[in-house]
């Protein structure tokens, strides 16, 4: 963090869930200052009337005209998210926007570009590239600790919906993104290109409802890379047999395998590594020996960590990014082609 230098003024749009997490993680921040709340729920904002210091607002103009922000935290529903990046582009304020950052591939490329030409941060909230374990597997790609990588796999399972009265909210609609493929697919096609690179093409689909009425609830697809690497995709948001949303990766490389979730990393080698301490056949590391420690902890280290990185990209004035909305509709353009195959089946419409 750089010496003498004014606070970042950040404003949270959208007290739900991860609002509120994103709110307590970026309050904790010591050159930070919470200069505002944007919740349309008259409920909501009653509720953090009581517990919180920030101004809060129903109306994001009427907030960035009486706050001033330098920055926004967007957790809305995405449908909503291009109408904000632009509001925030005219006043030209960085942006942290939760996934997906819009809910089409040519909206996303097209505020990467506008607010890359205005000298703005923009940042996806895809946390999983924050995540200690997948780092750690990340670094051990980069080193060809596998050798060549033959094929991978990754699932996400989660028990969001578990039952046929769901809402009709905007989780329900795919036009609003909703379904499982904009929220859960997404974090893992977007973990498959931060390890190997971004895929260009996702043959085979399909979507299957189960409790759903409009939306999917299990999807499937194989993703292809320029390399000609290929790995299966494969995420259920109503599996009662989980306590919480996991996603893992298996990888095969010609020098071993690796299996891994946020929360640890079995590694098997043909032969011992020495550039990764790594003994041949197995060998586990969990979370707790790999973590780096943050200065506040809700949920994960790498909610806080990602958040902290924005706000050193601001500090810094530094353009690159672990996680743009460059990568983020890299991600969307494969979900549009997910939706687009020929060879989809798609049960959920």
């Amino acid at each position: 963090m750089q010496q003498n230098m004014p606070q970042v003024n950040v404003a949270v749009v959208g007290a739900g869930r991860m609002g509120l997490t994103h709110y307590a993680i970026i309050n904790a921040h010591p050159d930070v200052r919470v200069c505002g709340v944007v919740e349309p729920s008259t409920a909501v904002r009653a509720v953090l009337g009581k517990y919180s210091q920030a101004p809060l607002f129903a109306d994001l103009d009427k907030m960035m005209r009486d706050c001033r922000p330098d920055a926004l935290l967007v957790s809305t529903p995405p449908v909503s998210h291009a109408e904000i990046l632009l509001a925030g582009l005219k006043r030209n304020l960085h942006v942290f926007v939760e996934k997906p950052c819009t809910t089409t591939a040519a909206d996303a490329r097209r505020y990467a570009e506008l607010y890359d030409a205005a000298g703005l941060i923009h940042q996806v909230g895809y946390v999983n590239r924050f995540n200690d374990v997948f780092a750690e597997v990340r670094r051990m790609m980069q080193a060809k600790t596998l050798g060549e990588i033959v094929r991978y796999r990754t699932e996400m399972l989660s028990r969001t919906v578990t039952s046929a009265n769901v809402s009709s909210g905007w989780r329900q609609t795919r036009k609003s993104g909703g379904g499982v493929t904009y929220e859960m697919a997404a974090h893992a096609i977007d973990l498959t290109g931060f390890l190997f690179g971004a895929a260009d093409r996702a043959a085979g689909s399909r979507m299957t409802k189960v409790f759903s009425q409009a939306v999917e609830d299990i999807v499937s697809t194989t993703l292809v890379h320029p390399t000609g690497l290929t790995g299966t995709v494969f995420v259920n948001w109503c599996d009662e047999s989980v306590r919480k949303p996991t996603n893992t990766i298996e990888i095969l490389g010609t020098r071993g395998k690796i299996i891994a979730n946020q929360h640890g990393l079995n590694v098997y080698l043909t032969e011992a590594s020495q550039q990764d301490g790594l003994p041949a056949g197995w060998s586990n590391q969990y979370i707790t020996a790999l973590a780096k420690p943050v200065a506040f902890y809700v949920r994960g280290n790498e909610f806080t960590r990602q958040l902290w990185y924005f706000i050193d990209r601001i500090r810094d004035r530094s353009l690159t990014s672990m996680c743009s909305m460059h990568d983020a509709a890299d991600t969307l353009s494969l979900i549009e082609r997910m939706f687009a195959d020929p060879f989809t089946h798609d049960d959920s419409r």
